[in-house]
């Protein structure tokens, strides 16, 4: 079941003495919420609502399987990314709205260094020449740093 509705109705869970859903959502308005390194292709919800003496609480969590770029080696990868939220509604609200509770879930979700697996080969690194680099302390001094192609004096901070 896919569900575009996010607004419940507080006096309705009030009555029925709280609601549990699970569902799949349209990922095409949550797109914005992700980062352009991820690509989002399913995401599932989990809400309970729970009545208190003069409120409804409510707790939930996502799960996104989304595809991301690896940040070490730049290829594509697939990970699920999971995130919990919660709120508490006080008596006097018409309507409980859970899409910007969603929202803010997935933003925080997403980590801010997505890495294949933790044995990434970094497979670009292959470019980079490593022996180009070299430490000459004895000729040049302690804080030198010798290069192919000049030689730099390194700051000490």
């Amino acid at each position: 079941m896919i569900k575009n509705e996010f607004i419940y109705d507080f006096k309705k869970i009030f009555e029925n003495g709280g609601l549990c859903e699970s569902f799949d959502i349209n990922i095409d308005s949550f797109k914005d919420s992700f980062s352009n390194m991820v690509q989002p292709e399913n995401i599932y919800v989990e809400i309970v609502f729970s009545v208190l003496d003069n409120s409804i609480s409510l707790k939930g969590r996502i799960e996104a399987s989304v595809k991301q770029l690896c940040s070490r080696c730049g290829m594509p990868f697939k990970t699920v990314l999971k995130g919990d939220f919660e709120d508490l509604y006080p008596t006097g609200n018409n309507e409980i709205d859970i899409q910007p509770l969603i929202r803010e879930a997935l933003t925080l979700s997403e980590p801010m260094k997505a890495i294949c697996s933790p044995n990434c080969k970094m497979q670009h690194l292959e470019y980079f020449d490593y022996k180009r680099f070299d430490i000459n302390a004895e000729k040049q001094g302690a804080y030198y740093a010798k290069s192919k192609t000049k030689t730099h004096k390194i700051q000490k901070r």
